[in-house]
Parts: structure tokens; sequence; C-alpha cells
């Protein structure tokens, strides 16, 4: 009698377990199709925005540098992913002087050899554009700003108020 109370019992044992292992094997299959198709829908999405966009997008810079000389970079080719300090480098040659990254981003010191004057309240400040609210001081560091097709950016070596940090020149249009 032991002998087939232990034979029912292993019997028993053998198919829970092979019943939960076909469980967890379908689970991981179920999760496995699940992500092939997830990759299959962002292949799909970045074979849609190259087709569109062509795998290099476009943007536009301009480098003001408060004495009346600007310099426009416009339609400047760059790759998805670049961000504004990456656009920066490229436009000027790398000829850009920063600190990294006390506060998350680079802080550019100097644009074509022009430094930053902190006794006299003057640096190089970013700016973005957009139609709606024209031209905007950027709220976050280069590092920090996307740039996305056809964005619209600018460099001004103006003063700015030491209390706020706001700067005080205007920026002319694009």
């Amino acid at each position: 009698m032991v002998a087939k109370s232990t034979f029912y019992g292993v019997s028993v044992l053998l198919v829970a377990m092979l019943v939960i292992s076909s469980v967890v094997a379908i689970a991981y299959y179920n999760d496995y199709q699940r992500q092939l198709s997830v990759n299959d829908h962002q292949s799909t999405e970045l074979q849609h925005f190259i087709s569109r966009y062509g795998a290099v997008l476009q943007a536009n810079i301009l480098i003001d540098f408060g004495n009346g000389t600007r310099d426009w970079y416009n339609a400047t080719e760059v790759q998805p992913g670049w961000n504004l300090y990456t656009l920066t480098l490229a436009v000027t040659n790398g000829n850009v002087n920063s600190t990294c990254c006390e506060f998350g981003s680079h802080l550019v010191t100097g644009i074509y050899g022009v430094q930053n004057q902190i006794n006299q309240n003057k640096a190089w400040l970013v700016w973005t554009y957009n139609t709606t609210s024209s031209w905007q001081p950027a709220q976050e560091g280069a590092d920090l700003i996307n740039v996305y097709n056809d964005s619209v950016f600018a460099w001004t070596f103006c003063s700015y108020s030491p209390s706020t940090g706001n700067p005080e020149c205007p920026i002319g249009t694009p």
C-alpha cells in the first residue's frame, strides 16, 4: 500500500509541476510575442519618420554677438537625437567654451572667443523660437533642449539682470 500511495503522490506532484511549468512557459511566450509587436511598431514609426523627414533633420540657429554682428546658420543638418549644445558645437566647429555639468547641462561661457563678462553682467544667453510665442529665453540648459526638424534657436551675448538673471536685450525676428 505504501508503494501505491507514494506512486500516487509522486504522480500528482509531477503533474502539478508540469502544469506550473506550462503556465510559466506560456506567460513567457506571450511576453516575448508582445515585445516583438512593440519592437515592430517602433521600427515602423522610425521608418515612417525617416521616410517623411529623412535621416537628417534641419535646424536654424542665430549667434548674436550683441554688437550688431549676427550670424545665421540656416538649414543646418543635424542628426535625430541632437540637442542644442551639440548643434552649437557643430555650427561653430567646436569654437565654444563651456563648463560641464554643475546644473545638469553645459554652461556656455564663450563662443568664437567672446567670453562671458560676469563683472559687467554680460553673458551668452540662449533663446528658443516658436510661431506662437516668438522668442523666449530658454528655461533649461542647452544639453536639455532637443533639436527637432525646423527648430529655431539663438545665442545672444547681452546684459542680464543680476537680481533676476533675466536678459536685458531684445532678440530680432528670425
